[in-house]
């Protein structure tokens, strides 16, 4: 049976839906009339396809998933990724009727998207290659018996492109569900606000969601999002990371201000930095600027100049925001060598930064000489030479090239087209992974690993998602991204997983000092 998704019609049939008969089903995938009232917009499709499937009334044809849904040991994984961007942007500096609206986040360029969607596709392709064959060149664990022996294979992947928005990601992965493909997982997708709707529908079909690179602590809790695993750490563990940075002997930065925006990035930050506050012997205050709101900038510097802290840690989603930061801060006089600036990843993201171009000693220019950018890094960024995952990298060749291009997502039944990137022959050798190129890696890896775990212990086929997700968060192995490990009584990487932190001069780009987590 056909199921016209369009949204325009989604409402009304997930209203139907909610009937008395059905509501008990649909509880457990947080799919209740006021979730839906509250998310009816955002996952309108979602929830529809999510309840179509609690419905015992249901006449859809539904394949069977879950990481043993097969029997044979045969696994489809779904990796979401955004190959191109279909969002309105970019964000920052848009006049809307007479006001300038400086909005969150950075719009990426199509060609830079293109290409570290590609890097991100070859990792993960690679760790499923790495998989089949037993190759324990990367993943030491790979070498036991236990998975030399064992039967689960991975399928070729199929890569979905997000558009970097979440009804477009919902869409193409209800698209696969109403194909009748059976999934054992999925890898992505790359926002909060996507994660967060999959998981809903994942919660409802028995599909893992393996988290590769959110940092929204809401995703650790197990049981309010019981089909997520993450492998990235969230900002618990990097809030603490940066305290210790802070904190630490030889930097003694001891006073300091942080500047929030109220967003999710901000607001959990402080929270997890502000228990540590007398521990490591710091003293926070805090700033706030809102959002498309200059004049808060203002008030937040001149609370920062009453405090009289030397150390600013710039935490905001407004990257915009940035230059306006820097000319005020400058008028106060908290730009020099008095002043140190630490600025959180999201707050100056790689996309905003490669196209930043500051006039010579302009106050921005200034800012960012003595400054830092504090963010989570793959291991291969500062191991090179002696990093597994980056020597397997550069050792392939043409044939992986030609699976990759063969297994794009946007090529369909049509040539390739010149408006995005796809790989030559010696791709390889002339191109770094992508930043989470290391932990889309792992993901794959722990898919599969956890997948022979539960082919042994002969666990009815499908497993349940509980036992199914409780087999992943046991998994241990040693991958790209360091130790992989995760926290007892809820579903994030344990802190103690070798993550890297790197902390630039962003003028040169040079790590001066890395913390592990």
């Amino acid at each position: 049976m056909m199921i016209d998704c369009k949204l325009e019609i989604a409402e009304a049939k997930i209203e139907r839906c909610f009937s008395e008969k059905c509501e008990k089903k649909t509880k457990k995938t947080r799919g209740t009339q006021s979730t839906w009232q509250k998310y009816r917009r955002l996952f309108s499709v979602v929830a529809f396809v999510s309840c179509i499937y609690g419905c015992e009334s249901s006449t859809i044809t539904r394949a069977k998933h879950g990481l043993n849904a097969t029997g044979d040991g045969t696994c489809q994984l779904v990796v979401m990724l955004p190959f191109t961007d279909t969002r309105k942007g970019p964000p920052q500096n848009i006049a809307k009727n007479g006001v300038t609206r400086h909005g969150r986040g950075v719009w990426p360029d199509a060609e830079t998207l293109s290409k570290n969607s590609y890097a991100l596709m070859a990792s993960a392709q690679l760790a499923a290659n790495h998989f089949n064959e037993k190759d324990s060149s990367v993943v030491p664990e790979l070498a036991g018996h236990n998975f030399q022996t064992c039967s689960v294979r991975f399928s070729d992947i199929i890569f979905l492109d997000t558009s970097h928005r979440e009804k477009i990601a919902a869409n193409n992965f209800i698209d696969l569900l109403l194909n009748n493909t059976s999934i054992c997982a999925v890898v992505g997708p790359e926002t909060p606000k996507a994660i967060d709707g999959l998981g809903i529908l994942a919660d409802s079909i028995g599909v893992p969601v393996i988290d590769y690179g959110s940092m929204d602590n809401r995703f650790s809790q197990k049981d309010e999002f019981p089909a997520l695993v993450r492998i990235f750490p969230d900002m618990r563990i990097f809030a603490e990371a940066m305290a210790e940075y802070l904190g630490n002997t030889m930097l003694n930065r001891k006073y300091v201000s942080i500047i929030s925006d109220h967003s999710d990035y901000s607001t959990q930050f402080e929270s997890f930095i502000r228990p540590l506050e007398g521990a490591l012997g710091l003293n926070l205050i805090t700033a706030n600027v809102l959002e498309n709101s200059i004049k808060s900038i203002d008030n937040a510097i001149s609370v920062i100049v009453k405090g009289g802290h030397n150390t600013i840690v710039l935490v905001t989603e407004q990257p915009a925001l940035l230059e306006h930061i820097a000319r005020m801060a400058d008028e106060k006089g908290l730009i020099g060598e008095n002043y140190f600036w630490v600025i959180a990843g999201r707050s100056l993201p790689r996309a905003y930064l490669e196209r930043l171009r500051a006039a010579p000693n302009s106050p921005i220019d200034r800012m960012l000489k003595g400054s830092a950018v504090f963010r989570i890094i793959d291991p291969f960024m500062y191991q090179r030479d002696m990093d597994r995952f980056l020597i397997n990298w550069m050792a392939q060749d043409s044939s992986l090239v030609s699976q990759l291009n063969s297994l794009h997502p946007l090529k369909g039944n049509n040539p390739f087209q010149v408006d995005y990137f796809v790989g030559t022959d010696n791709y390889f050798q002339m191109n770094d992974p992508a930043p989470l190129s290391s932990y889309i890696y792992d993901s794959v890896i722990l898919t599969g690993i956890s997948a022979c775990e539960l082919l042994m212990s002969e666990e009815k086929i499908p497993a349940k998602l509980e036992i199914t997700v409780n087999e992943i968060l046991g998994t241990r192995f040693l991958g790209a991204s360091g130790n992989v490990s995760f926290e007892e009584g809820n579903n994030g990487r344990s802190p103690g997983g070798l993550s890297a932190y790197g902390v630039y001069n962003i003028r040169h780009g040079d790590i001066v000092n890395g913390l592990r987590g």
